[in-house]
C-alpha cells in the first residue's frame, strides 16, 4: 500500500501536466473600445502619399490582436521617410466634430 501511494504521489503530477493548456482555443474575455475612429497607417483611405515607406504583413499577429480586429498590415517607415494622411475632422453636415479634435497618432 506505501508503494502504491509513492508511486502515485511521483507519477500523479507528470499524468495531470501532460494535457497542454496552451492548446485549448483562446477565449475573449474583455472588449477594448476606442473614443474615436481608427485609421490603419498600411493601405489606408486616408493616406495620400508614401515616401521611403513600404506596407508589411505584421509577421506575428497573436491572437489577442486578432480578437481586437487589430490591422494585417503595418507601416515600416524609413529613415528620413514620410507619409501623408487626410484624417476627417468635419462630421456629415460639414461642421468640425467637437468630438475628433484631439487626435492620438500611434507610430
Amino acid at each position: 500500500k506505501m508503494i502504491l501511494c509513492r508511486t502515485l504521489f511521483i507519477f500523479l503530477p507528470l499524468l495531470c501536466s501532460a494535457q497542454d493548456y496552451t492548446e485549448a482555443p483562446t477565449v475573449k474575455l474583455l472588449t477594448a473600445e476606442f473614443f474615436g475612429p481608427r485609421y490603419p497607417a498600411a493601405d489606408s483611405d486616408v493616406r495620400l502619399s508614401v515616401d521611403g515607406g513600404v506596407d508589411e504583413r505584421v509577421p506575428d499577429l497573436g491572437d489577442l490582436e486578432i480578437a481586437n480586429g487589430m490591422p494585417e498590415e503595418q507601416l515600416i517607415l524609413h529613415p528620413g521617410g514620410r507619409v501623408v494622411y487626410d484624417i476627417p475632422m468635419i462630421d456629415e453636415s460639414g461642421k468640425i466634430d467637437h468630438d475628433l479634435i484631439y487626435v492620438m497618432i500611434k507610430p
